[in-house]
């Protein structure tokens, strides 16, 4: 560990706490918002129970409700962000971690090599940094890959005999379109010539 490698693992550190911090937050506030849904489907859950307890059968509109809310997958949206929200606590701990040793090291009178630091920092930092960089690709690629899976999801609810007749429909298509009239060439070709002398 030297001075110059003190100063550049700081600023390292700093410049991705900062970034992750906002991230973290811009993600937090866009997407762990509270659903209006989830408090009218808990209060739809605490009528059935109550309805449940008392020997009574639950009503239809409360069923509806709940119906609704548990269909509309919450976690879909709120697991990610949870995950990313507690990678990102860890990855931020350690980070402090780090800077609070280095500018120990760096504050002692005569500070020594401390190679066991500077290979922790060295590790924490590339990690973070690659962290930071996976987690921006795969928050660019996630709306790609949620309609691929879509896509995919709704062919195979179609049986190989129906995605035959959709080719082939497809390809009745692609051949009308290709195939004008021969009238309409015709009536074309005497549009674009100029007319004679």
């Amino acid at each position: 560990m030297s001075g110059d490698y003190a100063a550049i693992v700081t600023t390292i550190v700093l410049a991705v706490f900062v970034v992750g911090s906002v991230q973290l937050y811009v993600l937090a506030r866009r997407e762990l918002i509270p659903d209006p849904r989830w408090e009218s489907g808990s209060a739809a859950e605490l009528r059935i129970v109550g309805s449940l307890r008392e020997g009574d059968q639950p009503r239809a509109e409360d069923l509806a409700v709940l119906d609704e809310t548990t269909r509309t997958s919450v976690s879909l949206k709120v697991i990610p962000t949870s995950v990313s929200a507690v990678l990102w606590i860890i990855v931020g701990f350690a980070l402090i971690v780090v800077e609070i040793n280095v500018l120990k090291w760096a504050a002692t009178a005569k500070p020594g090599p401390a190679p066991e630091l500077a290979a922790w920092a060295f590790y924490v930092c590339a990690g973070s940094v690659t962290l930071l960089a996976v987690e921006g690709l795969a928050r660019a690629m996630t709306p790609a890959l949620s309609v691929l899976i879509k896509c995919a999801k709704d062919m195979r609810s179609m049986s190989r005999e129906e995605r035959d007749h959709v080719k082939i429909a497809l390809a009745d298509y692609r051949a009308a379109q290709n195939a004008s009239p021969p009238e309409a060439d015709e009536e074309q070709r005497s549009a674009d010539d100029p007319p004679g002398p």
